[in-house]
C-alpha cells in the first residue's frame, strides 16, 4: 500500500499526467477546428443523407443485409460449399435480425466522427505507464531495490503492489484522454445525445452491438485501459529480463509486429487472425464497432470482438504471471548476454573502422544515440506526414471568375481599366435591355414559364455586371494604393498567400509538433554531463569549454532549422498542392494583408525571407530550451521544467484561454504574434 502511495504522491507522476492531458487536449482542439471546416462545407449534403438514413436507410440496409444472407443460403443449397460459410450466414442475420426494433435517433454526429479519426490520443496514452515502467526498472536495479529483495514483503506483495500502480496510471491516464477528448468534442460540437442507439450514427451501420452512445464510450475506454496496461507489462517484462540489444530485437518483432500486423492486413484475407487477436486492434477499438466480420475458428463463426478480448485476455494472463515469476521470484533473471557481447564486439570493430572521432561528432552521438535524438526525429517526421496526409486546403471554383483573372490579373494599366470599363458599360447595356423584356414579357400576357426564363436571364446579367464592378473596384483599390504609398502591388489571386501568411489551425498544429520536437530534442543536451557530474571535469579542459559548446551549438542550429523547414515546409507545400501560388513574382504589397511592411519585394523572395525569419525563431527558440536544460540535475527534470515552461502555456492557449496569449510560443514561432 505504502508503494501505491509512493507513486501516486510523487509530483512527477501527477506532472507528466497533466502535462499529457493538457497536450492531447491542444492537439485535439486543433484537429476539431480543422475538421470544423470540413464539415462546414459538405453540412449541406451531409445533413440530407442523414435524414435518409434515419427514416428508411437503416431499415434497408438490415432488410438487404437479411435477404441477401438468404439468398446465398438457396444457392449455398444447390452447390458445395464449406461449413463455416453456411454457419456464417446464419450467424449474421441472427446478428442484425435483433437490431430491427431500435428507434434511430438525431444528433450531433460531427463530434464522434471527430473521435475516430483522431488516434494520437491511443500512443499518449501509452506514455505515461511506459515512463513509469522505466522509473521502476531504475528502483528494481539500484541498491534499495536489492535492500527491499531481502525482505519477505520486498519480491512478490511489493510486485503485485506496483502491478495495481501501473495499472491505476494507467486508467487515470485512459480517462484524462479519451474522456478529455469526449468532453472537448461535446462542448465544441455539440451534445452527442448519450442515450440514443450507436447505429444512429452512419459511420455504425454495420455495429451489430444494441449500445447506446454512451455505452460505446464506455467500452472503448475500457477496451483502450486493457491495451495500455498489457503493453506496459510487456515493456515492464522484456526490459526486466533481456540485455538491451535483446530487449530491443524482442520489443520489435512483439510489440512492433502486431502494430504491423494491425495496419497491413487486410480484414478481407482468409488468415487474418494476427490484425483481429491483436493488442493494437484492442487500442483502437474503431474496428469492431464500425464494421462486421466473423473469424474462422474450427469451421465456426466467432466475432472479431470476442476474438481479441479472449486472446489478449489470455495473453494478459500470461504476460502478468511472468512478471511476477521472473522479476519477482527469479531475480535476477537475465537472458541474451550473448547477444549483446556480439553487439558490443560489433559496435567496437564499427567504430574503429568507421567511427568519426571528432569532438563535433561525438556530441552528435550523445545527442542522436545516447538521449534518444534520432528516435524523436523518427517520431517527428512520422507525425510530419500524418500532417501531410491530413491538412487539406478547399477554394470554391468560380469559373466566370477564372476566367476573369486570366483577363486582368496582373499589373494594373490602363488598358485593363479601360477594357474593363468598356465591358461594364455594355453589360449595363444588357441589363437594361433584359429589364425591358421582362416588362415587355408581363405586359402583353406571356406564360409563366416565358416570364420565368427572361427573368433568369435578367438575373444572370445582374451577377455578370456585379461580378466585373467587384473586379474594377479592386483594380482601382490597388491603382489609388500604389499612387499614394509608392509601393507596386498588382491584381492577383491571394487566396493561397493569405493561407501561408495567416495564422490557422493547420498551421498551429505544425508549430505544436515543431515545439514538441525542439523541448524533447534539445532539453537534455546540456543537462546529460550533469547527470553523471561530468560538466566540472570537462570544463576544466580547454576543448570541453569552447569547442564543446560550439559543436552543441553547430548541432542546435543545424536540426531546429532543419526541423523548422520540414514543418513549416510541408504546410507551405499543401498549400500549394491544393490551391496554388500565382503570380511570385509579383510584388509582395499585391497581398492586402502585407501592405503595412516598409519594404518591397517579390513574393517568392518574401516567402524565403518569412521561411527564413521561423527558421531563425526556431533556433532561438531551441537555443533557449538548451539553456534552460542545462541548468537542470538530470535530463528528466530538464524535460518537465522545459515542458511546463514552453508546452504548458502554449497548450492552455489553444484549447482558448485568451489571457495566456502572450506565452503561446506557437504563435512566436509561427512569427503570428
Amino acid at each position: 500500500m505504502r508503494e501505491l502511495q509512493r507513486i501516486w504522491t510523487a509530483p512527477k507522476t501527477l506532472l507528466v499526467l497533466l502535462l499529457l492531458a493538457v497536450l492531447n487536449l491542444a492537439v485535439f482542439a486543433g484537429f476539431c477546428r480543422t475538421e470544423s471546416g470540413h464539415y462546414a462545407e459538405e453540412a449541406q449534403q451531409r445533413s440530407e443523407q442523414t435524414e435518409t438514413y434515419l427514416t428508411s436507410g437503416y431499415q434497408q440496409y438490415l432488410s438487404y443485409i437479411t435477404a441477401q444472407s438468404q439468398a446465398q443460403s438457396i444457392l449455398g443449397a444447390l452447390g458445395k460449399q464449406s461449413s463455416f460459410i453456411t454457419r456464417n450466414r446464419e450467424q449474421t442475420i441472427a446478428d442484425f435480425k435483433a437490431l430491427g426494433e431500435l428507434t434511430l435517433q438525431s444528433g450531433e454526429e460531427n463530434g464522434i466522427r471527430t473521435l475516430l479519426r483522431f488516434t494520437l490520443t491511443d500512443y499518449l496514452m501509452l506514455l505515461a505507464p511506459l515512463l513509469l515502467v522505466m522509473e521502476l526498472i531504475t528502483a528494481q536495479r539500484s541498491a534499495c531495490g536489492a535492500m527491499l529483495r531481502c525482505t519477505k514483503k520486498g519480491r512478490c506483495q511489493l510486485m503485485l503492489w506496483r502491478m495495481l500502480a501501473l495499472f491505476s496510471v494507467s486508467a487515470v491516464s485512459v480517462l484524462l484522454l479519451w474522456g478529455g477528448n469526449l468532453m472537448y468534442s461535446s462542448v465544441f460540437f455539440g451534445d452527442p445525445v448519450l442515450d440514443r442507439p450507436l447505429q444512429s450514427i452512419m459511420e455504425f451501420q454495420q455495429c451489430r452491438f444494441a449500445l447506446t452512445v454512451g455505452e460505446w464510450f464506455a467500452a472503448m475506454g475500457i477496451c483502450k485501459l486493457f491495451a495500455v496496461f498489457c503493453i506496459a507489462l510487456i515493456f515492464w517484462l522484456v526490459l526486466s529480463v533481456c540485455q538491451p540489444i535483446l530487449s530491443v530485437l524482442v520489443l520489435l518483432l512483439t510489440v512492433g509486429g502486431q502494430w504491423l500486423c494491425y495496419m497491413l492486413i487486410v480484414p478481407a484475407v482468409s488468415f487474418n487472425y494476427p490484425k483481429f487477436c491483436n493488442l493494437f486492434a484492442l487500442l483502437d477499438a474503431d474496428l469492431f464497432f464500425t464494421d462486421y466480420c466473423n473469424l474462422n475458428w474450427f469451421s465456426y463463426p466467432f466475432g472479431m470482438f470476442e476474438s481479441c478480448v479472449i486472446a489478449c485476455a489470455i495473453l494478459l494472463i500470461l504476460i502478468s504471471v511472468s512478471c511476477i515469476v521472473c522479476i519477482a521470484m527469479l531475480h535476477p533473471f537475465v537472458v541474451g548476454g550473448r547477444v549483446q557481447y556480439y553487439g558490443e564486439k560489433l559496435r567496437a570493430w564499427c567504430s574503429v573502422r568507421f567511427g568519426c572521432h571528432s569532438l563535433f561528432w561525438n556530441e552528435g552521438k550523445k545527442l542522436l544515440i545516447a538521449q534518444r535524438g534520432l528516435l524523436i526525429l523518427v517520431i517527428t517526421a512520422a507525425l510530419g506526414y500524418s500532417l501531410w496526409q491530413d491538412l487539406m486546403f478547399y477554394t470554391a471554383t468560380d469559373y466566370q471568375m477564372l476566367i476573369i483573372y486570366e483577363q486582368y490579373e496582373g499589373e494594373v494599366t490602363d488598358e485593363k481599366l479601360t477594357k474593363i470599363a468598356d465591358r461594364i458599360e455594355r453589360l449595363e447595356n444588357n441589363v437594361q435591355q433584359y429589364k425591358i423584356s421582362v416588362q415587355h414579357a408581363i405586359d402583353i400576357g406571356l406564360s409563366d414559364f416565358a416570364v420565368a426564363e427572361a427573368q433568369s436571364k435578367l438575373a444572370q446579367a445582374e451577377n455578370e455586371l456585379h461580378r466585373y464592378q467587384d473586379v474594377q473596384a479592386a483594380l482601382l483599390d490597388v491603382r489609388h494604393y500604389t499612387e499614394d504609398t509608392g509601393y507596386d502591388a498588382w491584381w492577383i489571386r491571394q487566396n493561397a498567400y493569405i493561407h501561408l501568411f495567416s495564422e490557422s489551425a493547420g498551421v498551429r498544429r505544425c508549430g505544436m509538433l515543431l515545439l514538441l520536437c525542439l523541448v524533447f530534442l534539445f532539453s537534455g543536451i546540456g543537462a546529460y554531463e550533469n547527470q553523471y557530474g561530468a560538466n566540472p571535469l570537462l570544463r576544466s579542459t580547454k576543448r570541453g569549454r569552447w569547442g564543446r559548446n560550439r559543436s552543441k551549438l553547430l548541432w542546435i542550429v543545424g536540426l531546429s532549422s532543419i526541423a523548422a523547414l520540414a514543418l513549416y515546409g510541408i504546410h507551405a507545400l499543401r498549400i500549394a498542392d491544393s490551391v496554388g501560388f500565382a503570380f511570385m513574382e509579383a510584388p509582395m504589397h499585391s497581398i492586402t494583408i502585407l501592405r503595412d511592411l516598409p519594404f518591397s519585394i517579390s513574393l517568392r523572395s518574401f516567402i524565403l525571407l518569412f521561411m527564413a525569419a521561423r527558421m531563425l525563431a526556431a533556433v532561438l527558440f531551441a537555443l533557449a530550451v538548451a539553456w534552460i536544460g542545462s541548468r537542470c540535475r538530470n535530463t528528466q527534470n530538464a524535460l518537465l521544467i522545459c515542458l511546463m515552461i514552453f508546452l504548458l502555456p502554449a497548450a492552455l492557449c489553444e484549447t482558448g484561454i485568451g489571457i495566456l496569449r502572450p506565452a503561446d510560443w506557437i504563435c512566436w514561432l509561427g512569427l503570428y504574434q
